[in-house]
């Protein structure tokens, strides 16, 4: 919405600028035509006129003519009359080119600070809901954008696993089906905490759970119980993965990937990972979907 916004806006500022410049440059020539253009008229003067002589003395009449600066067929009033009506355009053309570059520049800070803010500090930046009834399935559930890029896996009880990564932060984010962040982990040292594999899934009470990887061997373990009613879980640390998990999903190392999708019963997550191509900030677009019974 806001790349259709700023491209209407781009094409009415040069729109604007381009009739500017085509109306000031037909103006000059008339200016140039009405106060310092030369023409001849006819002299009013009964008889006006007289003799030129050359050398050899032939003698030739020529009629009385006078020299005319300015538009002849127009008076000073006249005149005077267009200059104002062009400096009430100039005025106006003025005041639009700086009211669309004023709200073009508004847009760019907001949308500059909110993908500044949201890069570094990671989590959902803005959640839409589908509040309507569906008609039919795989309807769309909620999408959430994020800063930095996501990855993401849904839960066979609806709920979705988002893995947020952005510039000094990594966080993760249990999503349910109406788009409230249920339970939110957000490590104190930053990315590197949750840079590397995760498993998640049902526990036998239906508790969802999720074990982060702390290194790259695997070999310490972040493990997280959470309560869905109440979004409340105590992180444990061991030194293997919990087993037995139902519907075990598992993300690898935290990387960048363009797009992704992932199911898990009847929901599905659509990935889609991008950079702002005008204030070069990562963004990130996660789609939750019911695919039906």
């Amino acid at each position: 919405m806001v790349a259709i916004r700023e491209a209407v806006l781009a094409l009415v500022f040069v729109g604007l600028i381009a009739f500017w410049v085509v109306y000031d440059l037909a103006f000059q020539k008339r200016v140039k035509h009405m106060f310092y253009e030369e023409t001849t008229a006819p002299a009013t003067e009964t008889g006006a006129g007289h003799w030129i002589e050359d050398r050899g003395g032939s003698r030739t009449w020529v009629s009385g003519t006078r020299v005319v600066v300015g538009g002849a067929g127009m008076t000073w009033d006249q005149k005077m009359a267009v200059l104002r009506r062009h400096q009430r355009i100039s005025l106006v053309l003025a005041i639009l080119v700086l009211a669309d570059m004023g709200y073009s520049f508004a847009i760019f800070r907001r949308e500059y600070l909110h993908y500044r803010a949201s890069w570094t500090t990671g989590g959902p930046t803005r959640m839409s809901v589908d509040r309507g009834t569906a008609g039919g399935h795989p309807h769309r559930l909620w999408t959430a954008g994020f800063g930095g890029f996501t990855e993401a896996v849904p839960l066979p009880n609806g709920y979705a696993l988002v893995r947020n990564t952005a510039r000094s932060n990594t966080g993760l984010y249990l999503i349910d089906t109406k788009g409230k962040v249920t339970w939110q982990y957000e490590p104190d040292d930053g990315a590197r905490s949750l840079a590397w594999s995760l498993s998640t899934g049902l526990d036998i009470q239906g508790r969802v759970v999720v074990a982060a990887a702390t290194d790259n061997g695997k070999s310490a373990f972040r493990v997280f119980v959470i309560d869905l009613v109440t979004g409340q879980a105590e992180p444990s640390k061991t030194d293997r993965a919990p087993a037995g998990l139902d519907s075990e999903v598992v993300l690898g190392p935290a990387r960048m990937e363009r797009s992704a999708e992932r199911e898990a019963g009847r929901y599905r997550v659509v990935v889609n990972n991008r950079t702002s191509s005008v204030l070069g900030f990562p963004g990130s677009e996660v789609t939750f979907l019911d695919l039906g019974p």
